[in-house]
């Protein structure tokens, strides 16, 4: 059976319902019309499912496809179907009705527009996937994206291009800079600096060479009050450093000693227990603390 685009309307002519609508893929033919073909309208679908068949089933044109296309735009023009009640029609083709003649215009240029965009793009994915097919081409494809996602640089012939073409230039200023930034960004941080991103990083105690450097760097400096005062600030409450003692099974001074030149302590609980919850208006004692909560 031939290709043959058609314009239809069906309607429910009892409620005074109707729907004017084309068929224009490669199977149309009017003799599909409610028989295998039943409008690509969901509204169309969901009104036939409470109120039945329609009782109007009629062709009112067959002819080419932008002849049937206009034709259905000039119909639902004409008959105002975008702001009627009595009409089920929602879109033109895949775009939306608006309630102005300027909007109808602009709606069948934008419709002729993506019919050719459509086209277009399918004609460059067929090439593109016959590109693909040649084993030269998918090759240097398939080499450059490895490339750069190995971070490798140009090859050799991509260099001589780049320098042969940069040659006699000279970099701006603002270039300059940013070439500059990048080396900075660039540059390989200390053994400091490393050793103190994985220390904050997993918690582990710095190595003895480390700490020596820091002690030196540090030897005679002193925290400012605002420092101290930060510090005091982030400490756990004294409900939890008894609950931490009771965990590290730590009742005294001397095992208290004991425990914190062996073992790494956590920012937040105070090397000097005493005096830091003291400032907090918690006065006891490593006695007190034996007795009482421990």
């Amino acid at each position: 059976m031939e290709n043959l685009p058609y314009l239809y309307i069906i309607g429910w002519s009892k409620i005074d319902k109707w729907y004017v609508g084309c068929q224009y893929g490669k199977s149309a033919h009017p003799s599909n019309l409610w028989k295998t073909y039943f409008t690509s309208s969901h509204y169309v679908k969901e009104f036939r499912a409470f109120n039945g068949e329609p009782d109007v089933i009629e062709i009112l044109a067959a002819g080419g496809v932008d002849q049937i296309i206009n034709l259905e735009i000039k119909f639902q023009e004409c008959f105002h179907c975008h702001s009627s009640n009595q009409w089920l029609n929602k879109q033109i083709g895949r775009t939306n009705f608006y309630n102005d003649e300027r909007s109808i215009e602009k709606q069948k240029t934008t419709y002729k527009k993506n019919y050719a965009k459509n086209n277009v793009a399918k004609t460059k994915s067929e090439i593109q996937t016959s590109k693909w097919n040649d084993p030269v081409y998918r090759e240097k494809q398939v080499l450059s994206i490895q490339a750069a996602r190995l971070g490798k640089g140009h090859t050799d012939e991509a260099k001589a291009k780049i320098s042969k073409a940069k040659k006699g230039s000279k970099a701006s200023e603002k270039t300059k800079e940013i070439l500059r930034r990048s080396a900075i960004n660039r540059a390989k941080p200390s053994a400091e600096s490393i050793e103190k991103i994985r220390v904050a990083l997993t918690g582990r105690t710095r190595p003895d060479s480390v700490k020596e450097k820091l002690r030196k760097a540090n030897l005679g400096k002193k925290l400012s009050d605002e420092t101290k005062e930060k510090l005091r600030e982030n400490y756990i409450s004294f409900e939890d450093f008894l609950f931490f003692l009771k965990s590290i099974n730590v009742n005294s001074y001397s095992k208290w000693q004991e425990y914190i030149n062996n073992n790494p302590l956590p920012n937040n609980i105070p090397r000097n227990p005493i005096v830091a919850y003291s400032r907090r208006g918690i006065k006891t004692s490593w006695m007190e603390i034996k007795k009482k909560y421990l």
